[in-house]
């Protein structure tokens, strides 16, 4: 088993295991067409895919201080 962690295989999982803090983001481009109809629900649809964060493309009419808010309130 210790050959196993000295190996290429064995290092690449430790680094996986490092990468797991890293919280999963989706960026919003994806789903640009549902922001538009309903940008509060998609953010909660978002947030209820198990997604921890977002990179926004575009506001749609909301001001920062709005989409702040719509974030917190989803926590994204």
């Amino acid at each position: 088993m210790s050959d196993f962690c000295n190996s290429p295989w064995g290092t690449w999982r430790k680094d996986v295991k490092k990468l797991k803090k890293f919280p999963i983001a989706l960026q919003l481009y994806s789903v640009r067409d549902a922001m538009e109809q309903d940008f509060e629900k998609t953010l909660k649809e978002v947030s209820e895919m198990g997604y921890e964060g977002v990179e926004f493309a575009g506001l749609f009419g909301k001001t920062g201080t709005e989409v702040r808010e719509l974030c917190r309130k989803y926590s994204l």
